[in-house]
């Protein structure tokens, strides 16, 4: 069996699940998938999950729009 070489793989991305992205902007779990129905947040998504990373809730909150 071929040994993977763990240096060559990208650290995990620091992400929140919607409830916690809700916690930390202060508002309600419905407004985060407005949010990201909207595009005003991004989010990577693992099967039926939506992961935000917290670089785009930083984002979010310094108001930029890239």
């Amino acid at each position: 069996m071929k040994r993977i070489d763990e240096s060559k793989l990208l650290p995990p991305a620091k992400t929140v699940k919607i409830r916690e992205a809700a916690a930390m902007l202060g508002i309600c779990e419905n407004s985060v998938r407005r949010l990201i129905d909207r595009e005003h947040l991004r989010t990577i998504r693992v099967l039926r999950h939506h992961l935000i990373p917290l670089e785009e809730i930083d984002r979010f909150l310094a108001g930029g729009s890239d």
